[in-house]
């Protein structure tokens, strides 16, 4: 009788234990807002600047960007850019679009 009790009450820690690290694995998983960061331009960095860990931490729509060298919550950009494999005949790329 004491042993199954026993078994039992390790089951129902084991299983607390299990289910209190999935739910913490859940919370800490970072997730990405819609859009894109936008390209960055000359004076496009605002007076205000806040500071951000990822999107999770930025409010409403906004996206944690990385503009100037500065981690910040920007308005996304409905495009889609990524670094371009080589310059384009108008001047150096920088982005293209996807």
């Amino acid at each position: 009788m004491k042993t199954a009790i026993i078994v039992v009450l390790v089951g129902f820690i084991t299983m607390g234990m299990t289910m209190a690290s999935v739910l913490s694995s859940q919370k800490t998983k970072s997730f990405e807002k819609p859009g894109a960061c936008p390209r960055e331009t000359p004076g496009s960095v605002q007076n205000s600047v806040v500071q951000c860990s990822g999107d999770e931490s930025c409010p409403k729509k906004k996206k944690c960007c990385t503009l100037r060298h500065i981690r910040m919550c920007v308005a996304p950009s409905p495009h889609h850019f990524k670094m371009a494999d080589s310059p384009v005949e108008d001047g150096p790329a920088l982005y293209k679009h996807d």
